[in-house]
């Protein structure tokens, strides 16, 4: 055979292997993950086209490559990831495998294979992982290396701030080589899924396209206050992050069934006393280009702009940022409510106001300033997992102007930066989810506001998070710079603004004219089954388009209704039933705590839900008490799963297969001995009718208490420090109680807590435990014995 024939099939092969895994990763992906059953009728159909209008002599060969082709793109970003020569090994073995069975079933050439192999090895060079995807609209510029190491946190924003006049990207990262802190605790071989890591603020900054670390030292503690790391589980210290309680510690508190919402109080006001004690008592900071800063700080803002210095009283504590209104210059602040205080003259006046009256959760929210119309006066954009996303302005009079709100059913949608367009309306960068409404995956999304209503610019199938805008290249336009979460690295894109996808539509297109060109060129027509499915596969390609088309088309997500913001109506409770008739619900409520201390073995469920801003950070616990000998806890803490078995003293765990012993118990075993504060606030509990619990009849009684009520009666420390201007600790907490009316025992309650957090605004903590199935017959007595001598043949760490 010639070498012009053999060039020309390995160039073929090449550019068509190309193709498909180019096809895969921008439309197929994306099509799926975006339409789903409809993305996927459309590639069933496009390949029932290319089945019918390939001969059959080729459809072996062809198809058999393209196949191969993905398999060895799939294969080889897998084993990248490894590195090493493991890495190599595990690589080289995919290539040699897929190029064996493709050699041997589809009598593939030799110069085919080759083509496979290096379009494989191109596009995996240029776009590994998941960067292919970017692709459809970026071009990934630069990613970093793993900025720290703890597989048990993340969450921690990318920072654009100005250092010595250069503007970067401060992002926490672990200083070089440093591994994860090991305390006694580990070293001894206990369980400590809670470690401590040596982490600081390190300073990036734009040299020659890239970012380039500078040689600057920015305390963790002396960026924005915002960085609260799987708290309260852990808390920011002088040397980076610290666990505040060992994973031990904390089961052996839980598991005194009274104590988790005292637990989580203690831990909250821990970290909160510490991070102001480190920062002398400021809770939120700011320095805004070269002649504006702010400081708040016991119950004050401090403004300095234009070498004046501005100060207004405020229970807020956290400082969104400057803005431009119809009244002028102007700063927002978050506590309770968003408050915007005017900057007039030598003096701040509140002028605006954005309470829980307008906006339900206002105090949970996150929010980006922008000028997202183009009209000059600045927007807020704002955020959060408890309420709809909405785009709010301060209009003349006080009162707020809602721009747009995202769905109702769309919980998930978040905003996450602006770009600006010099001469044209900035563009917002957000966290959407695809069209698919169950799927929780939120992507990469562009949009403009235009007319009070969100139009999509552009979409990339990749979730990014803590996305910011920046100018890394130094050409005026400015790129993305985020994280992918879990990897702890960053990432910078590029907007090419090339139509990717629509040049592989027209690819694929190219593709089936080609082959139905060499059809009718070979005089070989198509037989009736061969009609039959070319018919049958360009129906459903076309009918899946048309109701995709007419399905999706439009804004996405859509606006609510815009306008001038209204009160929000009140929310009926959880329980609407009238009062049960119980002349001394504080006696029934210590009847019902003692009758539930008396029983020996049950079933238990719960959690300690912490929210702040756009984070949420969760420990679940759920097990079997049998007394008097001990538990089995199912343990959830940060993600990383753990079980723990406790006999009589001594305490065993249990991680990734592995048992520990724990050495003796902390704490004694009495799982309902810490339930005095329930005792103590019976009297303010009000019977709010029947209700159920697990399809089972409860009474149910609530309370609303003050955050220093609550403090008083749980016996958890005060935050002195965040006793605004000498007066009580701000903050509201709810408590209800679900006990069996037959029985008389207690088998549910809820404690929330809402209260101030330093540089966030309000934090939300929920603890919620259920008691059930008392002396359940399947619980029986524990084979102690059994599980001891598995115990002690399992490997101890």
């Amino acid at each position: 055979m010639s070498q012009r024939f053999c060039a020309i099939r390995f160039v073929s092969t090449y550019l068509l292997a190309t193709l498909a895994i180019l096809v895969y990763s921008l439309l197929v992906v994306p099509g799926t993950l975006e339409y789903s059953h409809l993305g996927f009728s459309v590639l069933i159909g496009f390949i029932g086209i290319f089945c019918a209008l390939t001969p059959m002599e080729s459809l072996r060969t062809w198809g058999s490559l393209v196949l191969a082709a993905l398999i060895m793109r799939i294969g080889l970003d897998s084993v990248a990831t490894l590195g090493g020569i493991d890495g190599v090994i595990r690589g080289t073995v995919v290539v040699l495998l897929v190029l064996a069975v493709t050699r041997i079933y589809a009598r593939a050439q030799i110069d085919q294979l080759l083509g496979v192999l290096l379009a494989a090895v191109i596009l995996l060079s240029l776009a590994p992982g998941d960067e292919i995807r970017a692709y459809n609209r970026f071009l990934v510029g630069q990613t970093s290396d793993r900025l720290y190491t703890s597989p048990t946190f993340d969450y921690f924003p990318a920072e654009r701030i100005i250092v010595d006049g250069e503007e970067g990207i401060a992002i926490p990262g672990a200083p070089r080589d440093a591994d994860p802190v090991e305390d006694d605790g580990v070293a001894q071989g206990r369980v400590r899924v809670l470690r401590d890591e040596e982490i600081r603020l390190r300073f990036f900054a734009p040299e020659d396209g890239l970012l380039v670390e500078r040689d600057v030292d920015i305390s963790l503690l002396e960026g924005r206050g915002g960085h609260y790391p799987g708290i309260p589980y852990y808390h920011l210290g002088p040397g980076g992050v610290e666990a505040a309680i060992s994973t031990p510690d904390l089961v052996e508190n839980v598991l005194r069934l009274g104590n988790p919402p005292v637990l989580a109080t203690e831990m909250m006001s821990e970290v909160i006393r510490r991070r102001l004690e480190a920062s002398g008592g400021i809770y939120d900071s700011l320095r805004w280009g070269d002649d504006f800063e702010a400081t708040l700080a016991d119950g004050e803002i401090s403004v300095e702009t234009g070498g004046l210095p501005h100060t207004a009283p405020t229970s807020a504590t956290r400082i969104v940022g400057p803005l431009q209104t119809a009244d002028g210059e102007a700063i927002a602040l978050l506590g309770r409510d968003l408050e915007v205080y005017g900057i007039q003259g030598e003096g701040l006046s509140r002028s605006h106001t954005l309470g829980a009256d307008l906006v339900e959760d206002v105090e949970l929210a996150e929010f980006v300033v922008a000028d997202v119309t183009g009209d000059g006066l600045d927007e807020l954009l704002m955020s959060s997992v408890h309420s709809p996303s909405r785009i709010l302005r301060p209009a003349i009079g006080g009162s707020w102007e809602l721009l747009w709100m995202a769905r109702e059913d769309d919980p998930t949608f978040r905003f996450e930066t602006v770009i600006p367009r010099e001469g044209d309306t900035p563009e917002i960068v957000a966290l959407s989810r695809s069209r698919v409404r169950a799927h929780p995956l939120r992507y990469l999304s562009g949009y403009r506001l235009e007319n009070g209503t969100l139009v999509p610019t552009w979409r990339s199938m990749m979730a990014l998070v803590d996305v910011r805008s920046l100018d890394v290249t130094g050409d005026g336009s400015p790129e993305l710079v985020g994280t992918r979460f879990g990897e702890h690295r960053f990432w910078v894109l590029s907007d090419h603004r090339m139509p990717v996808t629509t040049a592989l539509w027209i690819g694929v297109g190219l593709l089936l004219v080609l082959l139905a060109v060499a059809r009718l060129r070979s005089g070989i027509g198509l037989s009736r089954a061969r009609v039959l499915v070319l018919a049958a596969s360009a129906a459903v390609v076309v009918i899946s388009l048309t109701v995709g088309a007419v399905g999706y088309s439009g804004e996405y997500p859509s606006a609510e209704a815009t306008g001038q913001l209204t009160p929000a109506p009140l929310l009926p409770g959880g329980c609407q039933i009238a009062d049960t008739e119980i002349s001394d619900v504080a006696g029934f409520v210590a009847d019902a705590v003692r009758n539930t201390r008396s029983e020996e073995k049950f079933w238990y469920t719960g959690w300690i839900a912490t929210h702040h801003g756009k984070r949420q950070v969760n420990a679940m616990f759920d097990g079997v008490v049998n007394l008097p000998g001990g538990y089995v806890s199912n343990v959830r803490v940060n993600a990383n799963p753990l079980r723990f078995f406790r006999w009589d003293d001594s305490l065993y765990a249990e991680e990734r297969g592995l048992w520990h012993d724990e050495g003796e118990a902390r704490v004694s075993l009495d799982p309902f001995a810490d339930f005095g504060w329930l005792e103590t606030i019976a009297p303010d509990l009000e019977s709010r009718g029947t209700g159920s619990v697990l399809g089972l009849p409860a009474l149910v009684f609530s309370a609303d208490l003050g955050m220093d009520e609550w403090l008083q009666a749980a016996g958890a420390d005060p935050v002195e420090t965040l006793a605004i201007n000498g007066g009580g600790v701000p903050g509201a907490v709810s408590v209800e109680v679900r006990i069996d009316p037959e029985e008389g025992r207690l088998v549910e309650y809820t404690v929330e807590v809402r209260a101030p957090l330093p540089g966030v605004g309000w934090y939300k903590q929920e603890t919620f435990f259920r008691f059930y199935r008392f002396d359940d017959p399947s619980i029986g007595p524990v084979p102690v014995d059994e599980i001891l001598e598995h115990i002690r043949r399992s490997p101890l760490e």
